[in-house]
């Protein structure tokens, strides 16, 4: 897998996983990756040597990177921010509400109320998932 398949891999894990945001970073200076995850309030970082993504066991770049240890450290923060609890089938997607009012899916995208009959949607008119509403909550404005 190379790193490229993994950022798609790691885009649609964190739709199923409830994760708000991930990146990952390299330092070239420092000759490390860091990948950083968020997910509600909670925040995991870790970085690893460079080598272990670009480089194989003989020192030899690999065309692409290596991506399955990008991975392998994205499963081990989300065992520490506790969002390892998947939605039964990689179709379904959440939904969050900011601070701000706005409903987004975990894809990162707006979600609208319809308009005339004030339901909310059922896909992600980006993503193409079903939103799995069974878990979120309205506050009514006098509550």
């Amino acid at each position: 897998m190379t790193v490229n398949e993994a950022e798609n891999e790691l885009r649609s894990r964190a739709c199923t996983t409830g994760v708000a945001s991930w990146m990952w970073n390299y330092d070239v200076e420092d000759g490390t990756i860091t990948l950083s995850l968020t997910a509600g309030k909670k925040h995991a970082s870790r970085s690893v040597p460079s080598d272990k993504i670009f480089l194989d066991e003989h020192g030899r770049a690999i065309p692409g990177g290596d991506g399955s240890h990008l991975v392998k450290l994205y499963e081990e923060l989300e065992a520490e921010l506790g969002v390892t609890v998947k939605i039964a089938g990689s179709d379904r997607a959440r939904a969050t509400m900011t601070c701000d009012g706005r409903v987004l899916c975990s894809c990162g995208a707006e979600l609208e109320c319809d308009h005339e009959t004030g339901d909310m949607p059922e896909v992600c008119p980006i993503c193409g998932k079903i939103i799995d509403w069974s878990w979120f909550t309205f506050k009514e404005a006098d509550e």
